[in-house]
């Protein structure tokens, strides 16, 4: 039974249980992005933990639009940054939070040309923050990072690349 519903969500209540369905997760998507040879993040506030978030490109697809074409949309619109299909790679898929969440959003990789220079940002981001391998790891580390999209994008990375070897050439 819909106990709640609006433009992105639904609250669903199913016996005892409640869950959100987000039924534009589905072609949703989060990059990690390589930009010479640092992870490319963006800081932005949310409002749902009321403070600056350091995290890594993520949205919603627009109607009909595909997990690439969104994931190279929103790189462009959060960094200023422009991608193609060619330059990014599907790691996988992650389940936010399985226990309330029906989301199922596609993480991909991507490696920016070193001779691309960055554009100004939209105004749902702060800045964008370019960090080496070491510098990210000790973000996570700190609690500086928090975001599971990005922590779970970079143990992907981690698992299907060589991107410790990559990034440790800094």
């Amino acid at each position: 039974m819909i106990e709640y519903k609006n433009a992105w969500f639904s609250v669903i209540r199913n016996g005892k249980y409640y869950f959100i369905d987000e039924p534009k997760s589905s072609d949703s998507s989060a990059i990690l992005l390589r930009w010479k040879n640092k992870i490319v993040l963006v800081e932005q506030y949310r409002p749902a933990i009321r403070k600056l978030s350091i995290e890594i490109p993520r949205g919603y697809a627009e109607p009909g639009e595909s997990s690439i074409d969104c994931a190279i949309r929103e790189v462009n619109e959060e960094t200023g940054f422009s991608i193609t299909k060619n330059m990014l790679t599907t790691l996988g898929y992650l389940n936010p939070n399985s226990a309330i969440l029906t989301s199922r959003v596609t993480i991909h990789y991507g490696h920016i040309d070193d001779s691309q220079n960055q554009k100004p940002v939209s105004t749902e981001i702060n800045r964008c923050i370019f960090a080496t391998y070491n510098e990210f790891c000790s973000m996570v580390l700190s609690g500086t990072i928090t975001d599971g999209f990005t922590i779970s994008a970079f143990a992907l990375a981690m698992l299907k690349t060589d991107m410790e070897k990559t990034m440790s050439q800094l």
